[in-house]
């Protein structure tokens, strides 16, 4: 099955590409994810349960990221077990591209699924990848544009205390130019 998609992110591209390879954000971002740490350098293990019609599957999957150019693109080629319900394997190309303030995340991506998951049908399969998919860039927008929204605030609590500083120092300056003026006429 192949199937593309693209996603204008009101974020730049390097928060995108920072947050996409945070492990934690990709966990809480796929949807059903129990696991997800990493093995080895770009190579992560994952535990995802996912809602196919009437089954619920259990993958224990192995990914790998390559093919990486930073901020811009990387290929993530995944592979799961769902025991006896059979295997799941895919590619998914991403690229960012940076407009403004924003990013256009777009991706391609093929997949494939054999054993008792294929006998459900490519309409509940095609359907489900679609939703998981979206589900999860709905996920990820929401973490990003929260994490930003953190950033934002953070910076601002620390803002006036700057301008209270130097609003400070100045009086300081104007008190002892004050007493400078007051003593020479003494």
């Amino acid at each position: 099955m192949k199937f593309k998609g693209s996603y204008e992110l009101n974020a730049k591209v390097s928060d995108v590409w920072r947050n996409l390879n945070e492990p934690e954000i990709l966990k809480n971002c796929i949807d059903g994810c129990t696991d997800f740490h990493e093995i080895n350098i770009n190579q992560f293990k994952a535990k995802i349960i996912i809602r196919l019609g009437p089954v619920n599957a259990t993958f224990n999957s192995l990914i790998n990221i390559s093919n990486i150019v930073e901020q811009k693109s990387y290929d993530i080629e995944a592979e799961g077990n769902a025991g006896s319900l059979g295997l799941a394997s895919g590619k998914i190309t991403v690229v960012l591209k940076e407009n403004g303030e924003k990013t256009s995340l777009t991706y391609e991506a093929n997949s494939k699924i054999n054993g008792k998951l294929a006998q459900l049908g490519s309409r509940l399969i095609d359907g489900s990848v679609r939703k998981n998919t979206e589900k999860f860039f709905k996920n990820f927008e929401h973490i990003l544009t929260t994490a930003i929204n953190k950033e934002s605030i953070s910076l601002e609590k620390k803002l006036p205390k700057k301008k209270f500083r130097k609003v400070y120092i100045f009086l300081i300056f104007i008190i002892l130019l004050l007493l400078i003026i007051c003593f020479r006429f003494i």
